[in-house]
Parts: structure tokens; C-alpha cells; sequence
């Protein structure tokens, strides 16, 4: 069980390699997350922990400044409003436990749950992230920040 986890994380890193590898062509430089973070409005408990950092150039991954792994996790009902924006980065994550809604900057929904693996794509706008209100939420995240064009 723990082999297939880990292959599942090898798979989940080579397609965040790739995305960013592949969003290189289309970045400019853009002010960073945390600036734009300091307006969400957070309700209950939600922690985002660093597990790992990495730099792109001690990797040899030429366009790749940093890769991190983090975990999140929200208490059950926990919620994030505001604009949250990834201006400088692309994540790629996993659901550990239970589920999280996203409601975008269009208003549409997106809901992932226990299992699910998709990926925040650069530039993508939410202005609410609501856990599961019995469960709460809990993700695994690759985070690949690239190197930008000059």
C-alpha cells in the first residue's frame, strides 16, 4: 500500500514538472501569493505546514526555481474568502480526507474529495474555499514555482 502512495507521489511530481516546464512559455513576472493572502478572511481552523523544500538549480531542473510538498488541512467547516490568486506558482494536489469546494471568481463550484487529484493552475481566482462541515479537509501539495522569462 505504501509503495503504490509513493509511486502515486513520483507520477504527481513528473506532471507538476511538466506543467510547469510547460507554463514557462506564458509567465511573466507577477507579485508573489502572500500579498495577495493578506486579504482572505479565515473562519476555524485551517493550518498549511511545510514538509519539504526543494530548489530547482541543487535538482538540476533548469526552469524550476523551488519546488515545496505541504499538507493543509481545515477543520470541519472551516473557510477561506477573499481573492486568493497563485500569481507566481502552480499546485498539484491530492485529497487525504475529506472534501473542499472551491466557488471561483465566476461564481461556478468545484468540488474535490477523498481521492481526487487535480491541479491549481497559475493565475486561477477563487474567492472561497469551504471544507467538508463533518469531515473537514486535508490536501497533499506539490507547490512548482518557474523561473520567469526575461
Amino acid at each position: 500500500m505504501a509503495r503504490r502512495y509513493y509511486a502515486g507521489l513520483v507520477l504527481a511530481l513528473a506532471v507538476l514538472v511538466a506543467v510547469g516546464m510547460l507554463m514557462q512559455l506564458t509567465i511573466s513576472p507577477a507579485p508573489a501569493q502572500h500579498g495577495a493572502m493578506d486579504k482572505v478572511k479565515v473562519t476555524g481552523k485551517v493550518t498549511d505546514k511545510l514538509l519539504k523544500h526543494f530548489e530547482g538549480s541543487a535538482a538540476k531542473l533548469g526552469s524550476v526555481r523551488t519546488i515545496e510538498l505541504r499538507r493543509m488541512t481545515m477543520a470541519p467547516g472551516a473557510t477561506m474568502q477573499g481573492e486568493i490568486v497563485s500569481h507566481d506558482h502552480a499546485d498539484l494536489c491530492i485529497v487525504e480526507k475529506g472534501s473542499v469546494t472551491f466557488t471561483m471568481a465566476d461564481g461556478s463550484k468545484q468540488t474535490f474529495k477523498e481521492g481526487a487529484i487535480y491541479i491549481k493552475p497559475l493565475g486561477r481566482k477563487v474567492k472561497l474555499v469551504a471544507a467538508d462541515p463533518n469531515l473537514g479537509y486535508q490536501e497533499l501539495t506539490w507547490t512548482i514555482q518557474v523561473k520567469t522569462r526575461h
